[in-house]
């Protein structure tokens, strides 16, 4: 019972946690996409990929 509830935290970490790794942006363009709309997003992405 006790390795039951720990594969179901496990996976319920990984689907919660997966996603925001994989939804980085990996150019100026992405963070256009990512950030539509707001100039101030854009701009903190672009520098953050400068980094």
């Amino acid at each position: 019972m006790k390795n039951l509830m720990n594969m179901l935290l496990f996976a319920l970490v990984s689907i919660v946690t997966l996603p925001s790794f994989a939804s980085t942006p990996q150019s100026a363009a992405d963070c256009q996409k990512t950030h539509a709309g707001d100039k101030d997003k854009i701009q903190a992405c672009i520098a953050g990929l400068k980094k």
